[in-house]
Formats: C-alpha cells, structure tokens, sequence
C-alpha cells in the first residue's frame, strides 16, 4: 500500500526588505551573512520550522550560512511552515542600518612605561570600544592585558545604542611629554608614621611643586612602580620611592628615600 500525507496548504510569503546591519568586505562591497539573512526572516516569520528558510543568489543556488550575502546582488527566499507546503519564492533585499561613526583616533602615552590595551580604552572613553590588529586580511580583537606595540597600526569599532558597530578606525600614538624628575629630598628630616606624614616632609623640601601630584611606592624601585600607597598606608619599611605628576603631563622618574 502506498500512504499520503496531506499537508495543510502551500506557506504564504510576500517579498521583504530587511534592514541589517552589514560588513565590507577587502574590496568595500557590503554584505551580511547567510545566518544573519536567515535569522531576519525568521523574525518576519516565526512560525518557519527548522531548516525551513531558504536564500538563493540569482542563479538559484542556495546560500550556506556562512555565505556572504552582497546587498548589491538580486536575491529570492522561501519559508516552509511546519505542515505546509513550502512558499513560492520571493525576492528580498538588503538595506543598511546606520552604523556608528568612527574617525582616526591618536592616543597618548608614556615614554618607558609599560602600556595595555586597557589604556587605550580608557582614552577612548566607550565602554564598547573594542582593538584590533590587522593579520592579513583580518582583523584580530586584542585582550585589554595585550602590550601595546606602537611600531604598528591599531584599529578600533564602538556601537552606539540602537545603531551598527562602526568601521573598524585607525589608532596612532603620540608620547607624553614627561614629569621633570623630582630633585627634592632621599632621607626625611623629621618623625614620619604614615604616607601622608611622608608627603608632607618631602613637599617642605620641594615647595615649587606644591601643584604637583605627589605619588609615593614601597621599596627602591625602578621604572615599574606598581600601585602608589594610599595616604592612610602606614610606613613598614625604611625605603620609598616617590614621582611627581604636572598636568597634562606623564609622571616623573622616581627619586629614592630613607627613612630616618
């Protein structure tokens, strides 16, 4: 015996056009993937079962998900709703949603200290900035831990609420002018308990720079200075490091001192 299964009709579809958010490609044709045209016309219809969505290009050849769908090219979909037969095919097209905008940025730094990508986020100022390097013809996303290299050329995107990711933006870099190097004190002259008590001896000792930030670090250090000790710090050891900061300007070098 032969069994029929009767469907409950043909899926009713009409022609769309989807607004995406889109990529460029190396030769700066627009595109967006398969999966995301797929996912697009899901929301439009819900009710398509699984696997149900079908893109084609303009010689009837289906698109895999990982296809690049060019907004400039002619493109047909159908929709098969479960117990249904599938949809007669339909055109749709592409139009791009805005994207944020992006211009070249130039970050500043410190000359001899170690700088990460964080650092470039924090001058940025975007919480969804995010880096780049370009590998080729791709783009790798760099961790905030990454050192930044600044023989090369960073690219950064953001996304502004309710808008695409930007194109990627270059990054360059210019150095801070620095700190003059602290002349004041290397030994205290009075009775000091605590950080702030530290600060207060050197400042006597170096009055012209009362404008100036005041940094001090525990030990005899060098170019990495770690964390600077709060003002509350109590003083647990006989040697310190302390730098100054001007506005607008990096931290100085570090001067040692003692104790008494």
């Amino acid at each position: 015996p032969v069994t029929f299964t009767l469907s409950g009709g043909q899926t009713q579809a009409q022609a769309q056009v989807l607004m995406m958010c889109t990529l460029v490609n190396n030769y700066g044709y627009s595109y967006a993937l398969g999966s995301e045209v797929k996912n697009a016309l899901k929301a439009i219809y819900p009710n398509a079962m699984a696997n149900g969505i079908k893109i084609y290009n303009s010689t009837g050849s289906e698109y895999t998900d990982a296809d690049f769908v060019y907004i400039s090219n002619r493109h047909t979909f159908t929709i098969e709703e479960n117990n249904k037969c599938a949809s007669d095919p339909y055109t749709f097209s592409i139009l791009e949603k805005e994207k944020t905008a992006a211009t070249p940025k130039t970050v500043s730094l410190c000359a001899g200290v170690a700088q990460t990508v964080a650092n470039i986020k924090t001058q940025l100022a975007d919480s969804s900035a995010k880096i780049y390097l370009k590998n080729g013809n791709n783009y790798n996303e760099q961790a905030d831990n990454a050192t930044i290299n600044t023989a090369v050329t960073y690219y950064y995107t953001v996304q502004a609420t309710g808008k695409c990711v930007s194109d990627k933006a270059p990054i360059s870099f210019s150095i801070g002018q620095t700190t003059d190097t602290p002349n004041g004190p290397n030994r205290t002259t009075g009775c000091v308990n605590t950080v702030a008590e530290l600060k207060a001896d050197i400042r006597a000792q170096e009055a012209a720079r009362s404008s100036q930030t005041l940094a001090i670090y525990a030990g005899l250090l060098d170019t990495n200075k770690g964390t600077a000790l709060a003002d509350s710090a109590t003083l647990t050891q006989t040697t310190y490091s302390y730098a100054y900061t001007e506005a607008g300007k990096c931290e100085s070098a570090i001067r040692h001192i003692t104790i008494s």
